[in-house]
This record gives C-alpha cells, structure tokens and sequence, in this order.
C-alpha cells in the first residue's frame, strides 16, 4: 500500500531551515560553528531553540506515523462479521434526490394552472374551447382589455418602445414616469408618490427602507406574502398580533412601553452607555396592516388603529394594493372609507396590477418620506423602471376611474349581492366584509388538516369546472408562509357582472359543495 503523506510532514521540512538560518542570522560572526554559537549564547536562548528543535522532530515523527497507517481499515478489520453485519443493517444511505429538491417541485405542481385561457382574460375566459365566467381573475373594474387602454399602450409603443433599458436613476426615467407619479400624488391626496415597476416588490422593498436591524414591527398575522418578504429583508425585531385585533396589538404596546420604563430607569453606566444608539426607548417602533386583506377579504379596523398611533407613538404602514381602486366612494381606499386624512398615515403603498389593470406598484406620502426611497428602495434602485406603454396605460386608467366614479358603487353593490348569496352555501363559510370585491370562502368544519382542507376544496371548484359555467380556484399560499392561512375558495368580483351571472355562480358553486361534502 503507497504510503500518503500529510501536511504535517511538511512542517519540518520548511521549519527546520528557517531555524538554522535563524542560526546564522542571530549569530554576529556567520562563520563561528554551531559549538561556538551554543557556548556563547545564554541559556535561555539555548533552551527555547532546543525546545523548538524537539518539537519539530515530534511533528515530522507524529506525521509520518499518522499517514503509515489508515485508522479506518485497521479498525474495521478488528470487527466481527456480527459486527459487520449489524452496520450494515444500520447504515442508512443519503436520499437520492434531496428533500429541498422534492419540496420544491411539489412547490411547482401546486402552483402549475388547472386550465390554460385561449384568447385575452377578461370577464369570461376561455379554455378548451368552452367559456367560463371568469371569478379568479383581480379585474376588479373590468378595465384588462379595456380598448382605451389598449389605444394608449399602443401609441407609447410608437413613441417610446417596448421598454425603458434601464433603472429610474441611471437613464430609465421617462416623462411618463413622472406624469404618473404626479397623478397619483393627487389621487392618493398626498405630496408626493413613487413609481415602481413590480407590485410586489413595492412594500417589499419600502419596509427595508426605513426599518432596520434592531427595529420593532408589528404586524397583523394576516399579511400577505409581499410584506412578510419585507420583514425578513428588513432584520427587524418582528412581533406579530392576532388577525385585526387591536385589543391583542395593545397589550403588545402596553408590554413594549413597560420595558421602556424600566430601561429608562436603570443607572447609567460611568465610562460608557450605550443608550444613545441601542436604547430599547429609542429604536423606531412600526405597525404594519393591509387596508384590505388579500388572504380574508376584510378591511383593517383603521379608526382603532389610528387611536393607538396616538397613544403609543408608532409609525403605520399601510399596504392597500388591493384596497385602491375597489375601496371608498372614489376609489381611494381605506383612508376614504373611514374618512381618515392621508396626513395619519405615514407611508401607504398601492398596487397599478389589479383595479387599474396595469403592471406596477407606487408609494405615496411626505415629500422627505417618498425622497429617501429613491436611494433606499432596492426594488427602486436596482430594477428596470416600469415599461412606458404600462406606465401610459396606467395614467389613463387613472383618468377613467376619476371620470367615472359611479364605477365603485357598483362594484360595492355585486360585491354585497355576492356575499349575500355565497353566505347560503351549507358547509362553506364566508369571513369577508360584504362589501369587498375579495371574498374567501373556507370549510366550516376544518378537517384539522391544511392538506385535506385544500384537497376537499379543490375537489369542488374542479366539480364547478367540469359540469359548470364558471371559473373558481383555490388560494395558493408559498410553502415560506410565515402563518399560512386556513385554504379558501377565493372569489374575485368583476364590476361588470350581471346580477344574474352573480346568482349562478353561487348556485353552481352550491350544487358541487352539496356534491362533494355531501350536504342536503
């Protein structure tokens, strides 16, 4: 068997002429011998060098010993064949295919489409050559194929391409860009907005910005997945509280400000105190809610939270991506809804994706608040501006719905119809406002299981699918969900549904829960 060598082999070799020219170099006369040098030079020098000597002898000794010999085969050929044997039996190899690998391919056939839509997706869809009633769609004011709209992203083609090559700092600004944001400005009532090119990487990106590491953020546990990225980008200390209950936010409060009191009160230290930059007193405290919640279709109870702002001094962020253009007599959200000025809200967030049938997501606020992402909102400064053609047809969007305001009272009106008729559906339970455009529709009695629950859920909207005329699916929530919501039947409320379109969906969807959950 070769012998192998070990690096430790190597240590003598190279140590020891280093410690005979160290010899020579310490030596005043370079020509005296060894016998000389040891007679002339002090004991205590003598002894390290000797000292050192044998202990690179041991090193090349211990080394060569070391790799003479493999451990391993000695130790095997003492076994016992029993020995052997029960090390087989217990030996167990390592998967094939890793258990990331199999979760994420799970991950890929849960999200892959249940039908695939020929032609544009609009109020109906349709797929293998039959027409449903499209209500998994967020077109929530029917403008997705909107020819207006269309005219208008085809003229910005004309004038400024397919897209704008660059991020909005380094040569990517367009005046569309700015006209946008100017008219979302005052849409929203606030002084300034900024424009950002993906919607979910809007609050995503806003939360790092101003919440750091050793931060506080409240946060409903209802929140969507774009904020629960935004946390955890953000490192801050993150606490949730109980889906829209202020009472449990409060006593989180009131715990936080008792902790800030007996900080206050400790003695400082004399020569260094670290309350100037790490006080618990001093760090930035945040509470982060949706205005409507994308995973139960309900509105924030924004007075109450309003009242503790005041008492506890937080800043708020609020995220109403699905709340702008679907939300209040105009459109404008919660805020309008609950008749709450802008100026309470330190920073909102919206969505260009759903209402107003564009790409795209803005946050609006002060001027100083909007200012600091331009340099601080990673999906700000490190992606591609929104294309202009989605940027135009967006603005105009923005003149359709403040034109036609009559647009939110009847998406109110189905959306309250839809409600009413969903909520007689035996063996389903709706947890949505009536109002909301977004309504979940979940077992009222869980199997206890999420897997079975989605299972049992899926088995009816695909019995909707094959004996109906409408078009429902299931919520996907990512397998990262910091708390994943019980699974739903989530319905999507088209303003320009007919009420009778309306009541035979919820018949139909009726008739497939009587089919599979067995209900008379």
């Amino acid at each position: 068997m070769p012998m192998r060598f070990s690096r430790t082999i190597f240590i003598p070799l190279i140590a020891f002429p280093i410690l005979i020219a160290t010899h020579g170099f310490q030596n005043k006369n370079p020509e005296a011998s060894l016998v000389e040098h040891i007679v002339g030079t002090s004991w205590l020098h003598f002894l390290f060098e000797v000292s050192l000597t044998v202990y690179i002898v041991f090193l090349g000794v211990h080394g060569m010993r070391r790799t003479s010999a493999n451990p391993v085969a000695e130790s095997l050929n003492q076994l016992t064949a029993k020995e052997k044997e029960t090390m087989l039996k217990e030996w167990k190899p390592e998967p094939l295919v890793s258990t990331a690998f199999v979760k994420s391919v799970q991950r890929i056939e849960s999200l892959r489409p249940k039908i695939v839509c020929e032609g544009k997706v609009g109020k109906y869809v349709v797929s293998g050559g039959k027409k449903y009633l499209n209500l998994a769609s967020y077109n929530f004011l029917n403008l997705i194929g909107n020819t207006t709209l269309e005219e208008t992203a085809k003229a910005a083609i004309r004038k400024y391409g397919v897209g704008s090559c660059g991020p909005r700092g380094f040569y990517g600004t367009v005046d569309v860009h700015l006209e946008l944001e100017e008219k979302l400005a005052r849409f929203m009532g606030c002084e300034e907005a900024i424009l950002y090119s993906y919607g979910t990487a809007t609050i995503s990106s806003a939360i790092p910005a101003y919440s750091k590491r050793g931060d506080l953020i409240f946060v409903d546990e209802g929140a969507n997945y774009a904020i629960q990225q935004g946390l955890t980008v953000s490192r801050s200390n993150i606490k949730y509280f109980r889906h829209n209950d202020m009472d449990h936010l409060e006593s989180l409060l009131e715990d936080l400000h008792r902790q800030n009191q007996i900080a206050l009160n400790k003695p400082k230290r004399k020569f260094f105190d670290r309350d100037d930059v790490d006080h618990p007193s001093r760090r930035r405290v945040f509470v982060v809610v949706e205005g409507l919640y994308a995973n139960y279709g309900d509105l924030c109870p924004l007075p109450q939270l309003i009242a503790l702002k005041r008492k506890y001094k937080f800043r708020i962020f609020l995220d109403e991506t699905f709340s702008v253009g679907t939300v209040g007599g105009t459109g404008r959200g919660v805020t309008e809804h609950f008749n709450i000025p802008q100026a309470s809200i330190d920073l909102v967030t919206g969505s260009l994706e759903h209402a107003l049938g564009s790409t795209g997501g803005f946050c609006c606020g002060s001027s100083f608040v909007v200012d600091h992402q331009r340099l601080s909102g990673v999906g700000y400064c490190f992606s591609a501006s929104l294309p202009p053609l989605l940027a135009a047809s967006a603005s105009k969007a923005l003149d359709l719905i403040d034109k036609n305001t009559a647009l939110f009272e009847q998406l109110k009106t189905k959306s309250e119809l839809m409600h009413k008729s969903l909520s007689r559906i035996n063996g389903l339970t709706v947890g949505s406002w009536n109002g909301s455009p977004i309504q979940h529709l979940r077992l009222q009695k869980s199997t206890g299981s999420h897997q079975s629950d989605s299972e049992l859920l899926n088995a009816i909207t695909n019995k909707v699918l094959e004996s109906g005329k409408t078009l429902f699916l299931t919520s996907k929530y990512a397998p990262d969900e910091t708390i994943a919501p019980l699974p739903s039947i989530r319905v999507l409320v088209n303003a320009d549904m007919s009420q009778e379109e309306l009541i035979s969906a919820a018949d139909e969807l009726d008739q497939a829960v009587r089919n599979v959950l067995g209900h008379a």
